[in-house]
């Protein structure tokens, strides 16, 4: 269990890297426009520009905000491309960036329960009958724990929503660095409870030699048993 306990062993996959930039003033969005359209009849919130499996949303402020990076080198060379599109229509956008939301998965945990899991991990919520914007007939298997890193009302929020088969969605991370760092401390914290808590384990991945506790509560009777 050492290596499970020290949290060495979780792999992150990066999803969704989210940043923001910013055009280089005096600028006009109308050649944009011309070339990527918005519903005229709503006011102007932000011309939405693809590239590939890429988004970028320029608002007329001139804020640019790139999605759907996997890496840091992703996030960059979209940039790049963007950076050379817009020349084409008299806009620079500047070099600078910053990172506002890292969105990644790792395997932090055997299958659990989450039932038990909730009550014995510091910081969480947990709603069985939520589905997470998915339908009102969801199975169980989309519950999820949401943990919080930090004490929820620290803003950003860093959380984790933790399902049934052990994995994690993570996010409201800036750094890949503190991302990594914080789902090791997670799996190192559930792999203990697990320790002292075998019951967390989901049935199938429990001990063959576990045994539930069972309280025993005295029932009072009116009478004896006539034999």
């Amino acid at each position: 269990m050492t290596q499970q306990r020290d949290g060495g062993g979780v792999k992150v996959r990066t999803v969704n890297i989210i940043a923001r930039s910013h055009l280089i003033p005096p600028f006009s969005l109308a050649p944009l426009i011309s070339t990527y359209p918005y519903d005229s009849e709503k006011f102007l919130t932000h011309i939405a520009v693809p590239h590939q499996r890429f988004l970028f949303h320029i608002y007329k402020s001139g804020k640019v905000v790139s999605l759907s990076s996997k890496s840091i080198s992703d996030l960059e060379a979209s940039f790049a491309w963007l950076r050379s599109r817009l020349v084409g229509f008299g806009l620079n956008l500047s070099k600078a960036y910053e990172v506002t939301n890292i969105v990644a998965v790792a395997r932090i945990a055997p299958p659990l329960d989450l039932r038990a899991l909730a009550p014995l991990l510091p910081r969480t919520s947990y709603d069985p009958t939520h589905d997470f914007g998915l339908t009102p007939f969801a199975p169980p298997f989309f519950n999820a724990v949401i943990y919080y890193f930090l004490p929820p009302a620290i803003k950003p929020r860093q959380t984790a929503l933790i399902f049934r088969t052990g994995r994690a969605t993570l996010t409201g991370f800036k750094s890949l660095h503190v991302l990594q760092a914080a789902a090791r401390l997670l799996a190192t914290e559930i792999a203990t409870i697990i320790e002292d808590h075998p019951e967390v384990l989901a049935v199938k991945t429990r001990p063959a030699n576990h045994t539930p506790k069972i309280d025993v509560v005295p029932v009072a009777t009116s009478g004896g048993v006539n034999s």
